[in-house]
């Protein structure tokens, strides 16, 4: 199947790519999403996940229970010494819980910690604000975990690329908020291999019984994964692609 992109949208080194807005890879109504990328990793849409025809078209996360799962699980487990990328565009209708905007994660039960990697919103601060978290996890509790200061919004659409370098060191995160590089604040720094999971890459929220479903209240409209680390261009590149939709 010949797959159609934006002019811009960086393809090398990309294993996921779901988009509402082309017609190849979501339609209105359908139950599943096609991956526009070569790894071709359907996802399913779970638990009555809602569509918007605003900007281009976006999915909407009910913040109880809703998520993507991609049908493939190797492509995205990826390791301490694996570099990879996460871009996505995300629009919050309610920013006053911590959520997951796109993870492969096992989170802890009562018996094990948890284990793998997520890009998420996190109450932060006092008084608690929203802001962009990156953490990745080891069974043994031995994790990276990075944010960035500037504070998420209601009601706003945010372009995010997550990058990680493979170097197994939170200094090799970087998170880029509308196609800039923000300044990260590092908040643990012990990551060991090894951290892959056996659960399914997820789209908008992930969770057990044993904690409760981390779910995101709003609009998501695409989500990428490379396999290696956008530079600062091609992340711009990536943001100029798209933001004709949303800004």
């Amino acid at each position: 199947m010949a797959f159609r992109f934006s002019q811009k949208t960086v393809t090398d080194g990309l294993v996921l790519y779901y988009d509402t807005a082309n017609p190849q890879s979501y339609v209105s109504g359908s139950t599943t999403s096609n991956d526009l990328s070569i790894t071709q990793s359907t996802g399913t849409l779970s638990n009555g996940v809602g569509y918007s025809s605003d900007d281009k078209g976006a999915w909407l996360f009910d913040g109880v229970d809703d998520k993507i799962v991609s049908g493939l699980k190797d492509p995205f487990n990826f390791d301490v010494s694996d570099p990879f990328s996460i871009d996505l565009w995300f629009n919050p209708i309610e920013v006053s819980m911590n959520s997951l905007l796109a993870s492969k994660w096992k989170p802890n039960d009562s018996s094990t910690t948890a284990r793998g990697y997520y890009l998420g919103l996190i109450l932060l601060g006092s008084p608690s604000r929203v802001k962009l978290r990156f953490a990745f996890f080891n069974t043994n509790m031995k994790f990276i975990a990075t944010n960035i200061e500037e504070v998420i919004s209601d009601n706003t659409w945010y372009h995010t690329v997550l990058t990680y370098d493979g170097s197994g060191n939170a200094s090799g995160v970087n998170i880029y908020l509308d196609g800039s590089l923000r300044t990260k604040t590092i908040t643990q720094d012990n990551l060991i291999s090894p951290a892959t999971t056996d659960v399914n890459f997820q789209v908008g929220g992930q969770g057990n019984s044993f904690i409760g479903f981390l779910g995101f209240n709003g609009y998501i409209s695409n989500t990428k994964v490379y396999d290696r680390v956008l530079t600062s261009d091609e992340v711009k590149n990536n943001y100029n692609a798209l933001k004709y939709r949303f800004i």
